[in-house]
């Protein structure tokens, strides 16, 4: 694999973070909160926080950055182990026939990835005192909500 591209420049809209930040973070350590694969498109995607929140914010010792990427046409996907370790280490990589290998590897655990293009899909600054009030419940999931609206029918 060749790339002298970091992960960001390689994705569909970099100017997501490279407006955020003067020396954008790599995604090592990349703190996982979620991982979505959709089987109808074979769509992946990863939110989790960045090590370091964005220029703007960087007085807030609080601050938290939450990214969102989504990953196009999956045409591979591995994983070994089970994720019970959060803070992985991600590396997005292009490969020499225009691909985009994703690689995310913790503690007894991998997972890797292959597609066809990437987004920064979701990027938002929030602190700390902001995740404590504002917890997710039960029916801030769309699986447990739909399926309660579901059994109302």
């Amino acid at each position: 694999m060749t790339s002298a591209l970091r992960w960001f420049e390689l994705s569909g809209n970099p100017d997501a973070i490279r407006n955020r930040y003067s020396d954008p973070p790599d995604l090592s350590p990349f703190l996982l909160r979620e991982i979505f694969l959709y089987g109808h498109d074979a769509t992946l995607t990863l939110t989790g926080e960045l090590s370091r929140p964005p220029d703007s914010s960087i007085d807030d010792q609080s601050a938290v950055a939450s990214l969102t990427l989504i990953f196009w046409s999956v045409v591979d996907l591995s994983q070994d182990g089970v994720l019970v370790d959060r803070k992985l280490d991600v590396e997005i990589s292009q490969s020499d026939n225009g691909n985009i290998a994703i690689s995310a590897n913790g503690l007894g655990n991998t997972l890797s990835a292959t597609c066809k293009s990437f987004d920064i899909y979701g990027f938002r600054v929030y602190s700390d005192d902001h995740v404590q009030q504002n917890r997710k419940t039960l029916f801030t999931y769309r699986n447990v909500w739909n399926s309660c609206l579901i059994s109302l029918l």
